[in-house]
């Protein structure tokens, strides 16, 4: 991956806040906002627990459709 992409990526993270940057000099130090991936984290498990119950109906009507 060239830099100028790692830098695109780091950028997008960074307006997600998910990650905060601190600039000394030429390097660049990057962390995790841990809070702000709990939160991303929450909103992923609403949609994987409705997508759970919606596939496994989709799966049960499947399997009584071909008994």
């Amino acid at each position: 991956m060239s830099l100028p992409g790692i830098s695109k990526h780091v950028r997008v993270l960074e307006h997600a806040g998910l990650i905060r940057r601190r600039i000394d000099g030429r390097i660049h130090r990057c962390t995790l906002d841990a809070g702000a991936m709990r939160a991303a984290d929450e909103w992923i498990a609403q949609y994987r627990a409705f997508w759970d119950h919606a596939l496994d109906a989709l799966a049960g009507y499947v399997s009584e459709d071909t008994s």
